[in-house]
């Protein structure tokens, strides 16, 4: 599923970026090594902090909202709102 998902982003990419699309491989490159470094970071002393940010900040009611206006503008496009 991890792939899936990179996949999606390094074709939506490519797809708005030609140049992007023109140097495939050291953009997955320079994907991956990002997701490495997130993925270090967890690893390392600090890794409950690090874990507790993304909790705390990337999740709960800013999802939330995020899905919920998300949903709301899929329905807008679509021609039908779903409250």
């Amino acid at each position: 599923m991890f792939f899936g998902g990179s996949e999606a982003i390094i074709t939506a990419l490519s797809d708005e970026f030609p140049k992007i699309g023109r140097h495939r491989e050291i953009f997955v490159a320079c994907l991956f090594t990002l997701y490495f470094l997130v993925g270090l970071a967890s690893c390392s002393q600090g890794g409950f902090y690090f874990f507790h940010l993304l909790d705390r900040y990337a999740a709960g009611y800013s999802m939330l909202f995020a899905v919920f206006f998300e949903a709301i503008a899929v329905s807008w496009i679509y021609g039908k709102l779903i409250i």
